[in-house]
């Protein structure tokens, strides 16, 4: 099943357009390139601008004011922000939207995605973490990390439904449905090789990679172990989607207190998670999130 399902996903997984990955090069180099270079780099990816704008104009962000143009977006809100903003556009918009089976509830994971990046965000707020882990950042991790799951959805869906059929089945989380059904595979390991074959930057490869093994992380430690904390706890919020009320996954201590919290915050963060993604589906309107990229 394992080497089966890899070699469906890398033949059937988008091309990455050659125009997209010249972008994807230049915000790794931004030393190399002038924010109106890569802005102009941004405008020849065909509707991608339109989106990075509807994304970053819809009061998600909080930003002071609309941004008019990608060059313009870089200078408001600085070049790491917009290139968090960007690399989440072209990495949801890769993936085309398809209705193929029934027991995937995209809108639920939507929320889900989400609310692992709002989670991750009250948490860095918490500890005081590194500013450059900011909603921008987090956001796109939050978008990214289950990238896994987005390719099973385009490139095996049939499978996918198998995971979501068996959870609601045997009434069991839905990672361990993973695990029944894949064997040795997991959408973590999964994102991995996508992004691997995409040549996706390093911290979006590490958090996709290890968001639920922290401790396997080489980088991006603090970032991954916010997100695998996040990301359980979004994942309980999830259950509660899908009707599960009784189900929740264990989280490892020793990760939240390396991060100098606690399980009071955790839980805190856990309580106020469902009003902050309500807020926040309130502001992404489906232009913002609900697109295709075409290149």
């Amino acid at each position: 099943m394992s080497q089966v399902l890899l070699q469906v996903i890398s033949q059937k997984l988008p091309k990455m357009p050659p125009k997209v990955r010249s972008l994807l090069y230049a915000l790794e180099q931004p030393q190399k390139y002038s924010i109106a270079e890569v802005a102009a780099l941004v405008a020849d990816c065909g509707n991608l601008e339109g989106i990075v704008l509807d994304m970053l104009n819809s009061g998600f962000f909080r930003t002071r004011r609309k941004a008019r143009s990608a060059q313009d977006a870089f200078l408001l809100i600085g070049f790491s922000a917009a290139r968090s903003v960007v690399l989440g556009v072209v990495l949801k918009g890769l993936f085309p939207k398809e209705e193929l089976v029934q027991n995937f509830d995209r809108d639920f994971f939507l929320r889900h995605c989400i609310g692992t990046a709002l989670a991750s965000e009250m948490l860095a707020e918490r500890m005081g973490a590194d500013s450059r882990l900011n909603r921008y950042r987090l956001s796109t991790y939050g978008f990214a990390h289950d990238i896994g799951t987005l390719a099973m959805d385009y490139c095996a869906p049939i499978t996918l439904s198998r995971i979501y059929a068996y959870a609601k089945r045997e009434s069991v989380p839905v990672l361990q449905a993973e695990r029944a059904v894949l064997g040795d595979l997991t959408h973590s390991s999964i994102g991995d090789h996508v992004c691997r074959l995409w040549q996706l930057p390093g911290d979006i490869t590490n958090v996709v990679a290890y968001h639920h093994a922290p401790r396997k992380a080489a980088e991006d430690e603090q970032a991954v172990a916010i997100l695998y904390v996040g990301d359980i706890i979004s994942w309980n919020y999830y259950e509660r989607l899908l009707g599960n009320h009784d189900l929740r996954y264990a989280m490892d201590p020793t990760v939240l207190s390396s991060l100098g919290l606690t399980k009071a915050d955790a839980q805190q963060v856990e309580d106020d998670l469902p009003q902050k993604v309500d807020e926040a589906m309130r502001f992404l309107t489906t232009d913002a999130i609900d697109f295709t990229l075409m290149v």
